[in-house]
């Protein structure tokens, strides 16, 4: 079970539109949307997302959070590969993300709902 730890954790992300955490990551993770992720109970998502790169890393992206010292990101990482870890992921349903027009989409299913 996810411990109430990692959901006060990332309660402290701002949820930056343009997250420069992200932005300066040099191994091109997005912590922003590993913790958005973990923030609206997607937590699947957020370990599928996560990269062993991450333990060995200086944690760039914490310095340029624009919370600074609240928001934990290698340690926040770090508990989503030990879960992604000790509870791997099973893709049944296979990849269903599209890019339409350059423009990258998780559910293309949202485009029939579109009135044309």
């Amino acid at each position: 079970m996810i411990s109430m730890n990692i959901k006060k954790e990332c309660s402290s992300c701002l949820l930056c539109a343009d997250a420069p955490c992200s932005k300066n990551c040099p191994h091109n993770i997005d912590p922003a949307k590993i913790i958005r992720s973990l923030r609206f109970t997607n937590y699947q998502g957020a370990f599928a997302r996560c990269q062993d790169i991450c333990l060995n890393c200086d944690a760039p992206c914490e310095k340029h959070c624009l919370a600074p010292n609240s928001v934990r990101i290698k340690d926040i990482l770090s508990y989503c590969l030990k879960k992604k870890k000790e509870n791997p992921i099973e893709n049944k349903h296979g990849d269903i993300h599209t890019d339409i027009c350059g423009i990258p989409i998780e559910n293309p299913f949202l485009l029939s709902s579109s009135v044309l």
